[in-house]
């Protein structure tokens, strides 16, 4: 089973990004940076993440909490049959 990545941006993002709660994503910024872990929390234009990254160099749970008009996209991974 292969997985197929999935972009929201712009419109989309806004009008699902409920839908993403809960899913690992990648998140990359207007200004190229990018994160990655788990989307715990979204509301009032303002979507948190809990950075999988952190944990692996100082063992501890770190999130990080973008408005949505700074983010260029979000990226999740499908699986998929092919």
């Amino acid at each position: 089973m292969g997985t197929r990545s999935e972009r929201f941006s712009g419109k989309r993002l806004r009008s699902e990004v409920k839908s993403l709660l809960g899913k690992e994503a990648h998140i990359v910024l207007l200004e190229g940076s990018t994160y990655f872990g788990d989307l715990i929390e979204a509301e009032a234009g303002r979507l948190k993440l809990r950075d999988k990254n952190a944990r692996w160099y100082n063992q501890k749970d770190h999130t990080h909490d973008f408005d949505i008009e700074n983010i260029r996209e979000v990226i999740i991974d499908r699986n998929s049959m092919w």
